[in-house]
């Protein structure tokens, strides 16, 4: 699963949490079962990124990742650990 990211006046760790307050809102509000396991592996992705990501390194490396301009970037997971596709490159964020 990816989730897109939109970067726009802020960085990657504030979008990060902003999306996961309002996937947590949309979860409560949630009207089917498989609408609420669709938020469920989605709040488990960003759980995971917040959890591991070092976002200092991340900006410091990638100043896109600031949120100066906007730009679209994907969160995904693979073997348990999340990972950021930016400008088709992989960042693993640790």
């Amino acid at each position: 699963m990816k989730i897109k990211l939109t970067l726009d006046g802020h960085c990657i760790e504030t979008e990060m949490k902003k999306m996961y307050d309002r996937l947590i809102s949309q979860y409560f509000n949630a009207k089917s079962e498989s609408e609420m396991k669709d938020l469920e592996c989605k709040l488990e992705i960003i759980q995971k990124g917040l959890e591991s990501f070092d976002f200092k390194y991340l900006r410091s490396e990638y100043p896109e990742l600031c949120g100066e301009k906007e730009i679209n970037i994907y969160l995904s997971i693979s073997n348990d650990k999340p990972y950021i596709t930016l400008n088709d490159k992989i960042i693993n964020g640790c």
